[in-house]
């Protein structure tokens, strides 16, 4: 199997078909996840509510398809079920996909690491990867912890908050950005004119990842020009 599913597949298309079938190799380790019965929050830090299919790439280059998957945002890092159990993987990852069903196709959700450190960040930290070519578009989920006490209690209680980070990565270097028109072509200023128009011609409003991706696809293919 060429390691193009990965990136140069997904991330030009974003659509796999749901039935499609990948060797891979069968020799999974993990660790348990601690139970959820020893949280001491309201909320979960996995990125969603239930495990959905999904497809891991290992650094040692092993594969694994058709798995059931959640990110761990609050620890940053991908788990798995096995037979029923949560588990860690025990071997470093270095991308993995979350495919969500969508009628009859599978939208898919690309996360890597190896990216530059940029603040709290490091080289370990894992980036929804929303397109491929010179200037990538990052997404980065955030689960935070915010204590609360109401009115007339003297219980302190823990909630999770959720949000998100945008980064371009570009020649080599982090750019933190926004999904915003305003602040993304700050980041693809050398090509300003040709997006504005872009943006304009196309109704862009960047109220979804998709017009963010949209914008970056553009500015690389006239980018390599």
């Amino acid at each position: 199997m060429s390691k193009g599913f990965f990136l140069a597949s997904m991330l030009s298309i974003s659509i796999l078909t749901a039935n499609a079938q990948f060797k891979i190799s069968q020799d999974i380790v993990g660790t348990p996840v601690n139970a959820k019965t020893d949280k001491t929050f309201i909320g979960s830090e996995y990125l969603y509510s239930t495990f959905v299919k999904g497809n891991v790439l290992q650094t040692n280059e092993k594969y694994f398809n058709n798995m059931d998957l959640n990110y761990d945002v609050m620890s940053d890092r991908p788990v798995f079920l096995k037979n029923g159990e949560e588990m860690a993987f025990s071997d470093p990852i270095k991308e993995f996909q979350l495919l969500k069903p969508q009628s009859s196709s599978v939208y898919v959700q690309v996360f890597k690491n190896g990216f530059p450190p940029f603040e709290k960040f490091t080289e370990k930290s894992y980036y929804m990867v929303l397109n491929s070519g010179k200037a990538i578009a990052l997404k980065k989920p955030i689960k935070s912890i915010v204590e609360s006490t109401q009115y007339g209690s003297a219980t302190v209680q823990k909630n999770i908050l959720n949000g998100e980070q945008y980064f371009i990565f570009k020649n080599g270097l982090m750019f933190k950005t926004k999904k915003d028109k305003k602040e993304l072509l700050k980041v693809l200023d050398d090509k300003k004119e040709a997006l504005n128009k872009f943006i304009a011609d196309y109704k862009l409003s960047f109220k979804s990842d998709e017009d963010v991706q949209k914008l970056l696809d553009y500015y690389n293919s006239i980018t390599n020009l």
